[in-house]
Order: C-alpha cells, then structure tokens, then sequence
C-alpha cells in the first residue's frame, strides 16, 4: 500500500525559506484523513551544486536567464547551443557531461523517493523557477510509473499559464490555478468530478480562519540533515491573502495574485494562534508570506504579540506609509525584517506607478526602521513610462544625503510581468510591442509562439521608455557607492549627549549645539508642515533654508522631515 498523495518539492524553491504551499495542503490532506508523504528533494540538488552555488542560482534575477529551468530544460530535450547559454550552463554546472551525470544521480534518488511512497497522485508546485524541473521528473515518472496522476499548482499554474502548460505538455494530468485547498480534496475525494480537460480552477478559495496550522514536521526533519544554521532559515505562514492596496489602485509594474487580487484575512487572534503555535513547535524564525500586512493587524496583533518574551524574528511585507509609532510597533513585535515596496525615492516615478506614497514617506521609514534596528528589503526601479532623466539626477542628489539609510539590494529595470498593468495595457505605456522573455524559447524549444507566451510569466516591451541610457550608469554607481558607505557607518546622526553629528570615513564630526538647532530637530524627527516648523519659537527661515542644503533636513513641498537617525552610543 502506498499513500494517497506525495508533493515534491523541487528546485529552485530557497534552502532558506519553507514552501508554505505543501506544508498547508499536506495539513488538509491529513485533517480530511488522507495519507501524505512529503519530500523535499530540492535539499538534495542543493547538496550536489553546493549550497552557496545553489542559493545564488535560486535567487538569481530571471533576467539573468532563467539559469536553473535551463539546466532542466537542457536535460529535457537537448543540448542547448543557442548563443551564449551553453557557456553559462557550464561556468555553474560543469560541462555537458558533467551536468547531464548531475541530473542523472537527481533522477534516480527522485524515482527511489517516489517508488519508496508508492503514491497514488504526486502533486508538484511551480512557484520559484520549479516548472521545468517538475516537467523534467514527470517525464520520468510517466515513463517508470505510467499509473500514477501528476498535478501542478502553484504560480506558474494560474490561469491562463496553468492551460498552456497542459497543452504543451500532456504528461501533466491535473492542472490548478488559483487557491489550492478545495482542488486537493476534490482529487483526492471526488474523482469522479474532476474535469475532463484536467483543468481545477478555484480563484475563490475558503475561509482562512478554517485552515489547519501548516505543518512542517517533515520539513523540519528533512532540513535538519543539511546542518545549516537555525537562524538561516525561516518558516512561512499567512495572515491575509491579496492585496487590499491593489484592489484600490493595481501598482502599474506588479503581477502579484493573478486572479486572486480579492483581499481576505485571517482575525487577528487566529494570527497570534498560530505564530504562537509555529514557536513554540519548531523555534524557528517566521515568515509571512502575506503580500502586504493588514491593518487590522498592525493595530491587533503586533500589540499582541509585544507581549510575549519569547518570540520569533518575523518577516512582513507591509504598505510604506507607515507612521513612526507603527514601526515602533514592528519592533516590539520582533518584526525585524521587512519589505516595504519603496521601488524610488521620486514622488513623480512613484505616482506613475500608483503607488499611493510620496518620496517623504518613503524616506521617513528607512530613517526609522534605521533607528529601530529593522531591516528593510527593497529594489530601486527605472525604466518607467513617463520618467525623465531629471527624476533620477534627484534621487541620486537625495542618495547621497542619506548613506545610514538601509540602501536597496540594486536597481532593478522594469519588466512586463503577467497580470500586470504594464502588461495588459502595454500599449497605453508607450510600449509598441511585448514578447516573452528570450530564453523561455529555450525553455520550451519545439512549442510554438502561441504556447511559449502562453507559458510565460515575464515579458519585456519593444519601445518603452528612452532616458535610461542617460542615466543608469550613474544611479548604478550612486547605489553602489551608498552601499559601501552604509556598511562603513557614515551619515548624519542625533544623540542626546553628542547632539547632532556626521560620520565620513569613520570619522565623527559634531554640529555646534544652539536652541534653534535642537528645536528644529526635535519638531521634525516625523514629517511635518514647513508652515508648523516657522511658527515655532525662535525657528528662522534661513536657518531652515541653511540646513536643507546642507541635507539635515528633506523637503518636499510644505512638508519636512530632519535626515538625522537618533542613536545610543
């Protein structure tokens, strides 16, 4: 006898971060008393790449060449001989050979992992460059074991992607796009009912409030064996699906949710419940694999989970318009780790994109979340339609006042991504044309245009904005250089002893301390109105004109906030 299901786990989901995905759908599977095997196989590949090799490859940007799905892909149908690829196959995996006796091993320890289940339906997600390598071993499972059902799920399923991929390739027996939940137990519990062109869409989902805690024993078990360090690693949950930002107004450049833009959200109690439970069980730190943080929890929860002395380090992705008591509240809540969605530091660039904050806003919670110790995820976008070269010398001037603000992991060129208003309407952006990124022809070498775009997630336009060849250079080496210089310390500081300082080349310099100097400071450590600053006592226009050029404070229209980060020594 062999169990009802097995989900797979395949590369290049991160070594560092758990797939939420098999850990919540094999916590269904069990709650409704189905017998599950889960195994994560992409430990091993990380194990025989190296896991350093593995993880640059897993968070490498598709537009470095989608690197990982090629290797599969290679082994899948060919050697690949277009251009440049081979030899970028081989600087990661070895030659042909080499890579090809690599891939061979995989194959057999990935048929001894499924032949020692004997599952009755394997069930494979594509979200993190997965598609490819789960196309490669079901090709393989269909040949060893003609009997067992495949189903794929996951982002790279969703509608229409999810069809084309059942289309180009048949050896996929069930499809899912959207919410996964009811799918599973209509294949595992109402077969009868399944579609005959092996499509299961459900963009509705259920009552997050109903859902079992993940489960992530195996996970934890099968993770134990790499011998990684515990804080390399986090596990993922949810409190909320969608994104509530987006139903307002869908940010231009996002492909986020697909179909499933609808917010819901777990109550705030259920939330704790299960970060508590998540702990308490496996003392790792956590996650949330939410796109953006509701507010209801902001006021909820994280007072909730303050409480506790022992708690984990969270990650969230949360909206930047954030107050400065909020992010105190991230503190206290331990969520260390966040990702905002800044994308610029131009008001200008930010509302062409829609998404609803200004440069001031941006600015002030990096000079908080500096102040609290939070780190802060974020890419510097360009290329946006619309944008002019002036919108960038600005930011590179802005840049360079503010070195101890957490600086962006790079810039980043805007891409076409499905779902996406740059996609759908890339005509109305100044866009003449779009086609999939190049190397998904190599992906799928022997399907034709209409399934390659079909199957595609990332794009790129014909036409499309023209400035950023006068510009990228030096918003590259402006980014470059304040990296370097957040690294070494410098920048502008308050401290209540010193008062004001600035370091440059470790070397601290103090202001001369003045009543007007501190009363400016203190009224402006939160945005405020110019208009409020002048009507203080003894505040004088020049002064306030005098230390905007010299970058303690940032003004934008009537607001102002001062640059300088309060620190303890």
């Amino acid at each position: 006898m062999g169990v009802d299901i097995q989900f797979l786990c395949m590369p290049f989901q991160s070594v560092s971060i758990s797939p939420l995905s098999i850990a919540l759908l094999s916590a269904v599977a069990k709650k409704h008393g189905a017998t599950v095997s889960e195994d994560y196989v992409h430990f091993k590949f990380a194990e025989m790449l190296g896991i350093d090799n593995y993880h640059r490859i897993a968070l490498a940007d598709t537009r470095s060449g989608l690197l990982g799905e090629l290797l599969f892909a290679e082994n899948y149908r060919g050697a690949i001989e277009e251009g440049a690829l081979e030899p970028l196959l081989t600087e990661h995996f070895g030659d042909y050979e080499e890579r090809s006796q690599k891939l061979l091993e995989f194959n057999d320890y990935c048929i001894a992992v499924i032949d020692k289940a004997n599952p009755e339906i394997i069930g494979f997600t594509t979200s993190f460059n997965q598609l490819m390598p789960s196309l490669w071993l079901t090709k393989e499972i269909k040949r060893v074991r003609p009997q067992t059902k495949v189903v794929f799920g996951g982002s790279g399923c969703s509608t229409p992607m999810g069809s084309y991929v059942k289309k180009a390739y048949p050896e996929v027996d069930y499809v899912v796009s959207g919410y996964g939940e009811n799918p599973l137990l209509d294949l595992l519990f109402n077969k009868h009912s399944l579609p005959a062109d092996g499509i299961l869409n459900d963009e509705v989902g259920i009552d997050l409030n109903l859902l079992p805690f993940p489960d992530y024993d195996t996970y934890v078990a099968q993770l134990a064996k790499l011998s990684r360090p515990r804080n390399h690693n986090i596990l993922t949950f949810e409190s909320s699906r969608g994104c509530w930002w987006g139903e307002k107004s869908h940010c231009t450049f996002c492909g986020l949710n697909g179909t499933q833009m609808k917010y819901g959200f777990k109550q705030s109690s259920r939330v704790l419940e299960e970060i508590r439970f998540l702990w308490d069980r496996y003392e790792y730190n956590l996650g949330a694999a939410d796109n953006i943080m509701s507010r209801d929890h902001l006021r909820e929860l994280l007072p909730q989970l303050a409480k506790f002395d022992s708690k984990p380090v969270l990650f969230y992705e949360i909206k930047a318009n954030m107050r400065n008591e909020d992010v105190q509240l991230l503190k206290a809540a331990n969520i260390l780790h966040i990702q905002p969605g800044i994308e610029s530091l131009s008001s200008e660039l930010l509302a062409l994109m829609k998404k609803g904050v200004k440069a001031i806003q941006n600015i002030a919670l990096l000079k908080w979340c500096r102040e609290e110790g939070i780190k802060v995820s974020w890419n510097l976008l360009f290329g946006i339609p619309g944008e002019t070269t002036e919108n960038y010398l600005n930011q590179i001037e802005t840049i360079r006042k503010i070195p101890h603000f957490n600086p962006p992991h790079g810039i980043s060129e805007i891409r076409l991504d499905r779902y996406s208003p740059y996609f759908k309407w890339y005509d109305s952006f100044g866009w003449t044309g779009i086609r999939p990124l190049e190397n998904y022809y190599s992906l799928h070498r022997g399907c034709s245009d209409e399934l390659v775009r079909g199957m595609a997630y990332h794009f790129e336009g014909e036409g499309g904005p023209l400035a950023v060849k006068l510009y990228c250079g030096e918003l590259q080496a402006a980014v470059d250089t304040w990296t370097k210089r957040f690294a070494a310390g410098d920048g502008l500081y308050w401290n209540d002893e010193i008062g004001l300082f600035e370091v440059e080349n470790s070397e601290p310099a103090a202001y001369e301390k003045n009543p007007e100097l501190e009363t400016i400071l203190a009224n402006t450590h939160s945005i405020t109105s110019l208009n409020q600053l002048l009507s203080l006592p003894g505040v004088q226009p020049g002064t306030v004109t005098e230390m905007i050029d010299k970058g303690i404070l940032f003004q934008e229209g009537q607001q102002i906030i001062n640059l300088a980060a309060r620190v303890l020594l």
